[in-house]
């Protein structure tokens, strides 16, 4: 369950436009506050209570699984991050395919400027 709610909050993050490393950072601090009984939350009524634990065990031992949900998050959008750089004739070919006009560079006089003109 502790990983279910690491993958939740850091892609929750990340989707706000947060860096995957600051997410688990963020994630991390509110698990701590959690287990400490510091973090609070809506539930389904919408009264604000204290926010369970997403499993009831010590503290260290929630740290210790969420780190390795974390290493695996981070490997994952590492993996998707590496998987989406285009290059080349791939990298026009998507740009031109997203409705995203391509004009060509033209030399003009000393051959160090470019123009798109």
């Amino acid at each position: 369950m502790i990983a279910a709610f690491i993958a939740d909050k850091m892609s929750a993050y990340i989707a706000g436009g947060m860096k995957p490393e600051t997410a688990a950072r963020f994630t991390m601090v509110e698990l701590g506050a959690i287990y400490k009984g510091n973090h609070y939350s809506k539930d389904a009524s919408g009264a604000v209570r204290l926010t369970p634990r997403p499993e009831d065990i010590p503290l260290e031992a929630a740290r210790a699984k969420a780190n390795e949900a974390i290493k695996k998050t981070l490997n994952y959008y590492k993996e998707e991050a590496r998987k989406q750089k285009r290059e080349g004739l791939e990298a026009l070919a998507y740009m031109a395919g997203q409705g995203i006009k391509i004009a060509p560079c033209i030399k003009k006089g000393d051959g160090k400027s470019m123009s798109t003109s």
